[in-house]
């Protein structure tokens, strides 16, 4: 979910003229990765903490979609928040080498998204429990993550950037919200207060297919005001299997038919993305 809109971000700026740095494009990735994998990670913790991860083991219509390391014994909550603050390290690691290297803007943005990934498990914030996860979600993995790929290419701001962040933000924050359908239940028993645990699956699945026409709808607009060059509509056809994922959800929202659509939401926000990334590197 990250590398993709890492990609888009370096492919705008490359597209608008500036040399494609591979180099440090591998380290933008690299401390990426290791920020968004920290945060799982932290989220493992708060998560068996607060019972939501045992919850959803035990309720037959829901599916844990957690790694299940603390709840089996495999690793303490201790060696789990260990492994976090090591990704977060890396993550630190590479954003100091790319602030000295190609400008000082990496820093706030990097520490933006750790702030985001840290506060959304834990406190005093704790937004991903009071049902603000998507707001984070499209900052994190739409703003940050395209604007500062574009600033370590071009070592400068653009407003384009921003701009182009829109389809890869709103994409990846649907993704969340349809991945909490899978338990939402179990959610709301803990206090995890996700929007889908308070409306409940029916007007949720409401949500996700208004949110998934929005995003196509906003990727033609931007299409047509080239901040995308045209071949990028080929990424609508992703629409139709995420269309048919979710008329069988709609239909009977058995779990099984929310993991499915997960899937295809999820499958659809890649390729769009990336779709985003390569049309870009070939309209220079």
């Amino acid at each position: 979910m990250i590398v993709a809109p890492v990609a888009a971000g370096a492919a705008l700026a490359y597209a608008h003229g500036f040399d494609f740095a591979w180099g440090w494009f591998a380290v933008t990735i690299v401390g990426a990765v290791a920020l968004q994998l920290g945060s799982n990670a932290l989220g493992d913790v708060a998560d068996a903490r607060s019972g939501a991860d045992k919850l959803a083991r035990v309720d037959r219509g829901a599916i844990a979609t957690d790694p299940g390391l603390i709840e089996s014994g495999q690793m303490s909550a201790r060696a789990m928040l260990s492994l976090a603050a090591a990704l977060y390290g890396v993550a630190v690691g590479c954003g100091v080498v790319l602030a000295i290297a190609r400008g000082w803007l990496v820093l706030p943005l990097g520490a933006a998204g750790a702030l985001l990934a840290w506060q959304y498990w834990w406190t005093p914030v704790k937004y991903g429990y009071r049902g603000f996860g998507q707001a984070g979600t499209f900052a994190a993995f739409g703003v940050l993550a395209v604007v500062g790929a574009y600033y370590v290419q071009a070592k400068r701001f653009d407003t384009v950037a921003i701009w182009a962040s829109i389809v890869p933000g709103l994409f990846m924050s649907v993704v969340l919200f349809t991945h909490d359908l899978l338990h939402y239940r179990s959610d709301k028993a803990a206090g995890k207060l996700t929007p889908v645990a308070r409306w409940g699956d029916e007007f949720g699945l409401i949500v996700v297919g208004g949110w998934l026409t929005l995003v196509y709808v906003v990727l033609t607009v931007e299409v047509a005001f080239k901040v995308f060059p045209v071949w990028t509509l080929a990424a609508v056809a992703t629409a139709i299997p995420v269309a048919a994922s979710w008329a069988r959800a709609f239909r009977d929202s058995i779990v099984q038919n929310c993991l499915n659509l997960l899937g295809a939401t999820l499958g659809a926000a890649v390729l769009t993305t990336m779709t985003i990334g390569l049309s870009l590197l070939f309209w220079r």
